[in-house]
């Protein structure tokens, strides 16, 4: 615990502000102890980490870098246009303001999926503003889509069930299955 304190004073791969992912928790840094560091979680509970879990795992700092980048991955129906999506997700990005103009918001297609033409939506912000960006791009994308008729799609199976008559014959009865997570 003394070498790992050690180690993250001098060599600071976080300082007391910044936002970490350390040892699978995540929060703002409040304390770094010479035996443990303490963060401060979205839901405001604090965590004392002993530093050697710190030092033995990936650190994780969110905040070291002023801007940080909001991807979004959003399936559209393969019936749906790739450019109409294109278009009203970019202008949506646009219209926000926390969303930075450099580099430019982009949307590209990351996979053809089998359920869904999967899209990457993507947008650079201030590292503060990340995360409120991305849950009000991802309702604001939601509603754009549907105002604009494109299809998010979800997994969906065809089932046929074959049932067999008493007299041998075969009546077949179709019914659709969802999955559902």
């Amino acid at each position: 615990n003394i070498a790992s304190g050690v180690m993250l004073v001098t060599l600071r791969p976080f300082r007391v502000g910044d936002v970490v992912t350390v040892a699978g928790q995540t929060g703002t840094v409040r304390e770094v102890r010479i035996f443990q560091t303490v963060i401060t979680g979205a839901d405001n509970q604090h965590t004392t980490i002993p530093n050697t879990l710190i030092t033995a795992a990936p650190i994780i700092n969110l905040t070291a870098e002023p801007t940080r980048r909001v991807e979004l991955v959003i399936g559209i129906g393969y019936e749906d246009s790739i450019q109409l999506a294109r278009e009203t997700a970019i202008a949506l990005m646009k219209a926000d303001s926390r969303v930075l103009p450099s580099p430019e918001p982009d949307v590209v297609v990351y996979e053809l999926g089998d359920h869904a033409i999967k899209l990457g939506i993507r947008c650079f912000t201030k590292s503060a503003d990340q995360f409120g960006t991305k849950v009000t791009l991802l309702e604001q994308i939601k509603l754009g889509y549907d105002k604009a008729g494109i299809n998010i799609p979800y997994p969906q199976q065809d089932m046929h069930l074959y049932l067999h008559g008493k007299d041998g014959g075969v009546v077949e009865a179709e019914a659709l299955v969802r999955d559902r997570p």
